[in-house]
């Protein structure tokens, strides 16, 4: 089996449950960041638009109109960001019980403790 096989099984292991899909975690943390990074990408764009538009003293309706879509572009990515919050929460292990062989060895101390 070669290294690129076992990767692949691997990544196979961790399923997480990704807009309304179970998906591997690897392909949901690889289009969850690629959001992310198009969504910055697009909210740069429209920015420098916005300065453009300053620059030659544009009205406030236009202002506003590229305001707003920016605006748009900033919810849309802490929404982005939320999903891959819970995306990284269902990676966690559940929290390990505490272990029944020390509470015995507790139990065993404290009867030594007492006497024979």
């Amino acid at each position: 089996m070669s290294t690129d096989d076992i990767e692949s099984v691997a990544s196979n292991f961790s399923e997480v449950s990704f807009r309304d899909d179970l998906v591997s975690a690897e392909q949901a943390v690889d289009l969850s960041i690629k959001d992310i990074q198009d969504g910055l990408n697009n909210t740069q764009v429209a920015l420098r638009e916005m300065l453009q538009l300053d620059e030659r003293g544009e009205e406030y309706s236009i202002m506003k109109a590229k305001y707003d879509e920016i605006d748009e572009l900033l919810k849309d990515g802490i929404n982005l960001l939320k999903e891959l919050r819970g995306l990284a929460k269902q990676l966690i292990p559940p929290k390990p019980r505490a272990s029944t062989a020390k509470k015995a060895a507790t139990n065993v101390l404290e009867e030594c403790k007492g006497g024979i």
